[in-house]
């Protein structure tokens, strides 16, 4: 299994150096702190990051730090997700990535960004940051 290279990012005039710095074609940005895929966007060139990067859609992470990372695209779209809590495993779920990166697979996630019953942080700029 490969690991991707990571680099972790402050402000958006970071970004487009560490995308150069991991030196692959596609790569991903995620926020650090959110929750169920949130931020999650997938790049094929530096180019498209810049453009977003200073677009109005930008989605600006609540902790201020964006993570870039080498994409790997698997043999078959989905994930493992594992859950630990203390340090302890808790559960591990199969989740298919077919249709984007926003995953959280917990019944209680599925009403969109309206509301969720199992926690709450709202940030300036848009109702659900983390939902979990």
């Amino acid at each position: 299994m490969q690991t991707p290279k990571t680099v972790a990012t402050v402000g958006k005039n970071q970004l487009v150096a560490a995308a150069e710095k991991i030196g692959t074609t596609s790569f991903i940005t995620k926020h650090n702190r959110a929750g169920k895929g949130l931020g999650v966007q997938l790049f094929h060139s530096v180019e498209a990051l810049e453009a977003y990067a200073h677009s109005s859609t930008f989605e600006s992470p609540v902790d201020g730090i964006t993570l870039v990372q080498q994409y790997i695209k698997a043999p078959e779209p989905y994930i493992t997700r594992c859950e630990f809590v203390g340090g302890k495993f808790l559960y591990a779920v199969r989740v298919d990535t077919s249709d984007g990166f926003e995953l959280c697979p917990a019944e209680a996630c599925q009403i969109g960004d309206f509301y969720c019953r199992v926690g709450r942080f709202y940030a300036a700029e848009t109702k659900i940051q983390y939902c979990g």
